[in-house]
C-alpha cells in the first residue's frame, strides 16, 4: 500500500511539475509579427526624427517584454492587467494611425487578481479578426469586470465584423494556434484551464457584422496588499 501510495505522490508531482513547464512555456511566447512591426515603427519614427515617438513606443514596448516575463504563476492585480493593454494600445496607435474607443469599466471587481497576460492577447485579437478590414470612427473596444458568485468575470467586447454564425453563448474551442501567431486566444484558454481548472477559460458569444464578446471566467481572488514597512 505504501509503494502504491508513494508512486501515486510521484506522479501527482510529476503532472504538477509538467503543468506548471507547460504554463511558463505558453506564458513566454511572443509574437514575432507584433515585434517586427513595433521594431518597423521604430524604425521609420527614427527615420522622420520623431524621438518623441520613437521614446514612446520603445517605453511601452520595454514594460510590455518586462511584465510578460515575470513569474506566470503569480496572479496580478487588474489594474496592471489594463495597464498591460494600454501600452499594447500606445504602439498600435503610432501604427494604425487611429484607434477604436477604449472603455473600461472594472470598478465592480477592482480588488481582484487575474492570471497574467489574459486581456491583452484577447484585444490582440479584436486588430487581427474584427478590425481586419480597417478601424473606423464607430469602433470600440470595451472591458468589463465583475463579480458573480466565486467567478471573475472579464467581457471584452468589440463591435466589428463578429463571428461567422451567431453564437450565443459557448467555451472557447481550441483551434491549436501553431502558426507563429503568438500567444493567441488558444493559449490563454490552455493557462486558464492549467491554473484552475476545467471549468474554467474563455467563453465567446455574438452576432455575424455585430460584434463579439470574449469573456474571461476564473475563481475570484483578492490581490494581496503588502504593508509599507515604518
Amino acid at each position: 500500500i505504501r509503494s502504491v501510495y508513494a508512486t501515486q505522490l510521484e506522479n501527482q508531482k510529476n503532472e504538477t511539475e509538467r503543468s506548471r513547464a507547460e504554463m511558463k512555456a505558453l506564458q513566454t511566447q511572443i509574437n514575432p509579427h507584433f515585434l517586427y512591426n513595433t521594431l518597423g515603427a521604430i524604425n521609420m519614427y527614427s527615420v522622420m526624427e520623431d524621438m518623441e515617438a520613437v521614446q514612446d513606443i520603445t517605453d511601452a514596448l520595454s514594460k510590455m517584454f518586462r511584465y510578460a516575463v515575470q513569474n506566470p504563476l503569480v496572479p496580478v492585480g487588474i489594474a496592471q492587467e489594463i495597464e498591460h493593454v494600454e501600452n499594447y494600445l500606445k504602439i498600435q496607435k503610432y501604427r494604425q494611425g487611429i484607434m477604436p474607443k477604449l472603455e473600461i469599466s472594472i470598478e465592480e471587481a477592482g480588488d481582484a487578481a487575474m492570471l497574467r497576460l489574459c486581456l491583452q492577447p484577447i484585444v490582440e485579437n479584436i486588430f487581427k479578426h474584427a478590425f481586419a478590414e480597417g478601424i473606423r470612427p464607430e469602433h470600440f473596444i470595451r472591458i468589463r469586470a465583475f463579480r458573480e458568485g466565486g467567478r471573475l468575470l472579464v467581457d471584452v467586447t468589440d463591435n466589428g465584423r463578429g463571428p461567422s454564425m451567431d453564437v450565443e453563448d459557448m467555451e472557447y474551442v481550441t483551434d491549436g494556434e501553431k502558426n507563429g501567431r503568438g500567444i493567441g486566444l488558444s493559449n490563454v484558454h490552455r493557462r486558464l484551464k492549467l491554473a484552475y481548472g476545467d471549468s474554467y477559460g474563455l467563453r465567446i458569444s455574438g452576432r455575424v457584422g455585430k460584434g463579439m464578446t470574449i469573456r474571461v471566467c476564473q475563481p475570484y481572488q483578492v490581490i494581496e496588499r503588502r504593508e509599507n514597512p515604518l
